[in-house]
């Protein structure tokens, strides 16, 4: 793969890290999973996700699963993740009875979501809350409709995986959006936008947000960097590369990191590794066939991981295992969509 198309793709990877930061989620491992895809807190990173508190003994609970199984087909193509979240205790033989009866293929929990959710009026259920692609409350309550609603405009306002501007999207500066992402020199456009800054008018306006949008994305990427360079050597290499593109006159800030990563054979090959998985799940499937194909474009990937989880490198290792639990969901998503066998 030419070193372009690499960091295009581990960009998609690893800058959308960045945007689930502002949540921690809880009971996402397998004494609390009940059925449908296995997720973990990394495989949240960048998605819309809908919590749904519901329980066996709770009719409207009950009533409202067919229409999140509904939302939860419309919208996991375009990065919407569902998460069941059963309230009334650990009653598996009974969810598992109504899974079947309202062929719910989403994911099922035991009291999973986030630290510090939003309070239900009551604290009773069922209660819904949707969470942006940054890691941002944007809805929580009753109301279905309501929470289609803040789906379909957190899915809308899904910021490129690469941006480094987020969400904002320029209007004085339109032509210029596509070059301020992460792994292109956003050093050559500060200038203009500087210049642009002075005036107290809307492009003014617009040049100062975006000055300050790049200025956190570089101290937030350069931060997650120092954050990965002894549990994600692989993730933080793609970072020093990309990070050096688009700053080049801070680049040697992590060159001897930089240089010492590359010496590790494993790291490189980690990168490609998460490249090619980068690949497969930029382009959700929408059917059976889509689902074929991209779970024979996983099965290389997983030998490969299997191969470096053999190294001696600890970080290397526990890098690998968390790719794996990735892929493991992703594969589980996947499987979920083809026909049942008979």
């Amino acid at each position: 793969m030419k070193a372009g198309n690499l960091a295009v793709a581990l960009a998609a990877v690893f800058a959308a890290a960045a945007a689930a930061g502002a949540v921690e989620w809880r009971n996402l491992d397998d004494a609390h999973w009940v059925s449908g895809p296995k997720l973990t807190p990394e495989s949240l990173e960048g998605k819309v996700v809908l919590v749904d508190e519901w329980g066996v003994d709770c009719p409207p609970c009950r009533a409202l699963l067919p229409r999140i199984e509904d939302i939860w087909q419309s919208f996991r193509p375009k990065g919407l993740v569902i998460i069941g979240s059963h309230r009334q205790g650990d009653q598996r033989a009974r969810i598992l009875q109504l899974r079947a009866e309202n062929k719910l293929t989403y994911p099922i929990y035991l009291d999973a979501g986030i630290v510090g959710e939003p309070p239900s009026p009551g604290n009773s259920i069922p209660f819904v809350y949707v969470i942006n692609s940054v890691g941002e409350v944007v809805y929580s309550g009753r109301d279905e409709r309501a929470a289609t609603a803040a789906i379909v405009n957190a899915i809308t306002e899904m910021p490129a995986p690469n941006s480094l501007i987020g969400s904002m999207i320029p209007v004085k500066f339109k032509s210029m959006a596509k070059d301020l992402v992460l792994g292109k020199n956003v050093e050559n456009k500060i200038p203009t936008l500087k210049s642009a800054a002075k005036k107290t008018n809307a492009e003014g306006k617009e040049a100062d947000a975006i000055l300050k949008a790049l200025d956190k994305s570089k101290e937030r990427i350069a931060e997650r960097i120092k954050k990965n360079l002894e549990k994600r050597p692989g993730a933080a290499l793609t970072d020093i590369t990309l990070y050096s593109r688009s700053w080049p006159s801070s680049a040697a800030e992590f060159a001897e990191d930089r240089k010492n990563l590359e010496a590790i054979p494993e790291v490189r090959k980690l990168q490609q590794v998460a490249a090619s998985l980068a690949k497969v799940t930029s382009k959700p499937p929408r059917n059976s066939g889509g689902a074929k194909a991209s779970l024979a474009a996983l099965a290389p990937i997983e030998k490969q991981l299997d191969a470096l989880a053999a190294s001696e490198n600890a970080a290397v290792k526990a890098e690998v295992a968390s790719i794996q639990a990735t892929v493991k969901s992703t594969k589980a998503e996947y499987e979920s969509m083809m026909p049942k066998k008979k």
